[in-house]
């Protein structure tokens, strides 16, 4: 494996590849120890439309499909930074997971209230003495009913782009300074990063430890996620197997100070320790399968739209072919991910790109793969 410190900075003095024929593609079919026979006629036409749709659009990023335990189809191509004309992508390459990061955030919350360190209904003033916003729970937070503003347009007026990097703290005491307004509690459902931030900090202060570690130790760890960390713009240079997001025009997207904020964002992984995560889901390792249900009840009424419904931590959608569609999806950066369980065939679809060059995935014809 390379060292982050050369993906990330070897050819940050070149110019931008233009290859001119398409990139390098490696497919690897793995299939892990499994009890149902692999669906061959699945797989093919798993391939099939991936490799249609690599003709007919630019994708730089990696893909992994599974059905009953068994990977189906697995793909990378592409570049890991578009500076550096060697830099292939390949299956194991780690990708800012952007938003796709909140059912780990979740699930990290919902393994504290297994072990009886908190409750859904506790309320963040009495876990943070000094959060100022009352009335905001657990749940709140985690189903993005909390009515909290935006943190980033609160540090882009207060902190700015030349102070460094900013923690999850620095923004909690921003808030508190500041006092911006945002809406009552419970009063409507408005997506907003900001709580996955407070969660963050709530782990933080119940275990004693950064989320970084508590992470690394109670669920990367435990799952055998080794290649997958919390990105905080502090360790950069322990990146393994790191990627550059991409603008449109191929121009790599540079951290910023942003990056210090964990909880809402932050995860670099790569498809093969998401497909141990899913595994863990399904055999509701380190949290009951009750509390996981309880995670994928919609908290809002909409599971027939393309957004979907909202759980904890996770988006909801019905699809009349598969059943029930358990997904969440990412943007951060030039990262573009996508995170699809559809439990009722035991199917998992991963996507992680580092470009926002090109069309990319709709939910429904993804799922509607595994509909015969």
């Amino acid at each position: 494996m390379l060292l982050g410190t050369f993906v990330l900075f070897s050819c940050e003095n070149s110019e931008p590849a233009k290859p001119t024929q398409k990139p390098k593609e490696i497919v690897v079919e793995i299939n892990a120890p499994h009890s149902v026979p692999l669906d061959t006629a699945l797989a093919a036409k798993v391939k099939a439309f991936f490799e249609s749709h690599f003709a007919d659009n630019f994708f730089s990023g990696t893909v992994l499909v599974a059905k009953d335990d068994n990977i189906l189809y697995s793909s990378c191509q592409g570049l890991g930074n578009y500076k550096c004309k060697d830099d292939s992508l390949c299956l194991n390459s780690n990708y800012q997971l952007a938003s796709a990061s909140k059912p780990f955030t979740s699930y990290a919350i919902l393994r504290l209230i297994h072990t009886g360190k908190l409750k859904l209904t506790d309320t963040v003033s009495n876990i943070l003495p000094d959060f100022n916003y009352k009335g905001i729970t657990v749940e709140m937070l985690l189903s993005h009913f909390s009515g909290l503003p935006n943190y980033m347009y609160l540090t882009d007026e207060y902190w700015g782009w030349d102070e460094g990097s900013i923690s999850n703290n620095e923004v909690l005491q921003l808030f508190n300074t500041h006092n911006p307004l945002g809406a009552r509690p419970n009063s409507h459902f408005y997506y907003n990063n900001t709580n996955y931030l407070v969660l963050a900090s709530i782990i933080e202060h119940l275990s004693g430890m950064s989320y970084e570690q508590f992470m690394q130790d109670s669920i990367f760890t435990p799952i055998g996620m080794m290649n997958t960390t919390i990105f905080n713009n502090k360790n950069r240079d322990d990146l393994i197997n790191a990627t550059y997001g991409h603008k449109g025009d191929l121009k790599p997207i540079y951290f910023d100070y942003l990056d210090g904020v964990v909880g809402d964002k932050g995860v670099f992984s790569n498809v093969y320790d998401l497909l141990k995560f899913d595994e863990a889901l399904y055999d509701c390792k380190l949290v009951p399968c009750s509390l996981l249900e309880e995670a994928w009840t919609p908290r809002t009424d909409s599971m027939e739209t393309a957004g979907g419904a909202y759980g904890l931590g996770w988006r909801l959608r019905n699809n009349n072919k598969v059943g029930k569609i358990i997904f969440h999806s990412g943007w951060w950066k030039g990262y573009r991910s996508l995170f699809i369980r559809v439990p009722e065939v035991h199917g998992t679809i991963i996507i992680l790109s580092n470009s926002v060059r090109g069309q990319f995935f709709k939910v429904s014809e993804l799922v509607n793969l595994f509909a015969d």
